[in-house]
């Protein structure tokens, strides 16, 4: 098993004598093994796993010969990349029975529902208010900022599919799997938010520990408990045969 990581493009390249996978990720990896690498400093050899390599480099540079792969995954990361020249890498990596699989899934918060929960719902209005005011109202992503266009996922979800056709892939299928409800945590609220690249510490060194204070003085005010309830959206996934 070999896998590839960047800041902006993570890729786990896996073999074994049944399976090989390819997975692309923007900030975390993962294998059928191993559910989470996020930091370069846990990218070492683990105990009883012995079929793990990782190589850096951004999924728009994968080398040539790495591959055949029966299955490539891209998890919530398509849109930061270079869409069409990645979408042909992954056909040229993929053998002729191959699979291209891309999740869509919002994991960072819930929707807005009437289902009722058992908790309180996380003020996400009043986050998102709190986040402008310690960073702007301009969407941030690393060290720059992204122009104000927003798109809808119907017209992302017909661009994707020419860029796919485009790159040789056919027969589209779509999986839907209904968003379930989970209970978080003040910490898992506070993750929820810095995780986003508009709230990354790249992007709020200097604001960062006043925002988290403030950030879970609200959370508190809201749930004294700390606990909280969400609906999570629907998970979809495309699959792109070779």
């Amino acid at each position: 098993m070999a896998a590839v990581d960047s800041s902006t493009s993570a890729a786990v390249l896996a073999h074994s004598p049944c399976c090989s996978l390819l997975c692309l990720n923007t900030q975390q990896a993962w294998t059928p093994t191993r559910t989470c690498w996020p930091r370069q400093s846990d990218r070492r050899p683990q105990p009883g796993i012995t079929n793990v390599d990782w190589v850096n480099v951004r999924a728009e540079d994968m080398p040539a010969d790495l591959g055949p792969f029966r299955v490539a995954v891209l998890a919530q990361s398509f849109h930061w990349m270079n869409r069409p020249l990645v979408a042909r890498l992954l056909h040229r990596a993929l053998g002729a029975d191959g699979v291209l699989v891309n999740l869509h899934a919002t994991t960072h918060q819930g929707i807005d529902s009437d289902v009722p929960l058992p908790q309180p719902r996380p003020p996400r209005r009043e986050i998102d208010d709190l986040v402008k005011r310690f960073l702007g109202t301009r969407r941030r992503a690393g060290q720059g900022t992204l122009p104000e266009v927003s798109i809808s996922e119907a017209d992302r979800g017909r661009y994707e599919a020419e860029i796919y056709r485009a790159a040789g892939f056919n027969r589209p299928t779509r999986i839907e799997v209904p968003g379930p409800i989970v209970v978080r945590s003040v910490d898992d609220i506070v993750v929820s938010v810095f995780s986003l690249s508009r709230a990354a510490r790249t992007s709020s060194a200097t604001a960062a520990p006043s925002s988290k204070a403030e950030l879970r003085e609200l959370l508190a005010h809201v749930s004294p408990e700390g606990r909280f309830s969400e609906q999570m959206r629907e998970t979809a996934i495309d699959l792109w045969h070779v």
